[in-house]
């Protein structure tokens, strides 16, 4: 999948006295889809977070049709805003910012996180005095304060067969799936980690150069994974900072099987497939069509809807399943 090329490009460089030959300290790269008061919120953040700096600040938009990227220009004349003629997806927008940023950090922020002044100087001091480490992260609060559950280990090949397949609901605490979800980690405590979140991450651009960017056959979920995968088998490290801290606004997850689910189970078998070959998209498959048939058996047997309306709801799952099978082809 090339990268798009931006259709127009709007503002001008954050203010801060720029590092030798030009290029600022800090790079901000923020994605935005039909977000557009989330988005509001979440550039005034960061523009606030590095007021005084050395940084840049660029706005990718992602074909947006609610008038997030006219907002951005009215309101925000010092981003630089880079207008995408079609929503291509997290992996390939956040590669057009990472391929123009120039700053010697890199952060990638979601625009539903909210990033403080604290949190950026922490993390910012935690790369510049702990050489080895490539990324870094910090601690995600949901409105009211508590801690977000949300750092994983990399899936192994026994992942895929017992994470959400119809063997993880016979025995949902099998230790494939704890080791994965990292049940025994504590979130209030800062340690190097394999997989967080990436609602906002800093990252050394260097490891770019090395590592590459995020891979675009998985468009949505995943390519992070595989990002912090690579960056692993370079020999960097990625730490949990759990002393920083960041508002992220997480939605609950649906326990039906809905086009999101989709989305992620076509993206892991994709992920499963590069890194565990067939048998890992066969076992990732395994996942998929279990779950189907669960859900189909659960619209069947349900006694509270119609038999029309139990038709119709089977036959979107099954539809869902084999558009998914058929996808996580490509």
């Amino acid at each position: 999948m090339d990268h798009p090329a931006p259709v127009q490009a709007q503002g001008a460089q954050g203010r801060g006295p720029l590092l030798e030959g030009g290029a600022p300290e800090l790079s901000f790269i923020l994605l935005n889809w039909n977000t557009r008061e989330l988005f509001r919120k979440s550039v005034r953040a960061v523009l606030d977070s590095s007021a005084g700096m050395s940084a840049e600040h660029l706005v990718i938009d992602n074909g947006s049709s609610d008038g997030s990227a006219d907002m951005a220009t009215a309101e925000f004349p010092q981003v630089t805003l880079i207008r995408l003629p079609k929503n291509v997806g997290p992996a390939a927008g956040f590669n057009v910012g990472m391929q123009r940023a120039r700053g010697r950090l890199v952060v990638l922020v979601n625009t539903d996180a909210f990033l403080t002044r604290d949190t950026l100087l922490k993390l910012k001091t935690f790369l510049d005095t702990h050489p080895e480490h490539a990324i870094v992260v910090p601690k995600l609060l949901n409105p009211d304060g508590t801690t977000q559950i949300g750092v994983l280990r990399f899936p192994a090949l026994g992942t895929f067969l017992w994470h959400d397949s119809i063997l993880s609901a016979t025995w949902p605490g099998n230790p494939w799936r704890r080791r994965y979800m990292m049940k025994e980690f504590d979130h209030e405590e800062s340690r190097d980690v394999e997989q967080p979140p990436q609602a906002i991450m800093m990252y050394r651009r260097e490891m770019m150069e090395k590592v590459g960017l995020h891979d675009e056959t998985m468009p949505i979920y995943f390519n992070d994974v595989d990002l912090c995968l690579r960056v692993h088998r370079q020999g960097y490290k990625i730490h949990y900072l759990a002393e920083a801290t960041a508002v992220h606004l997480c939605g609950a997850t649906s326990g039906k099987l809905n086009d999101r689910a989709g989305i992620i189970f076509c993206d892991r078998i994709r992920y499963a497939r590069k890194h565990f070959g067939l048998l890992g998209a066969t076992f990732a498959r395994f996942a998929l069509y279990s779950s189907g048939a669960l859900e189909i058996l659960k619209c069947l047997f349900d006694g509270e809807a119609s038999f029309e309306r139990r038709r119709q709801e089977a036959r979107r799952i099954f539809r869902l399943v084999f558009k998914v099978h058929r996808d996580s082809r490509r």
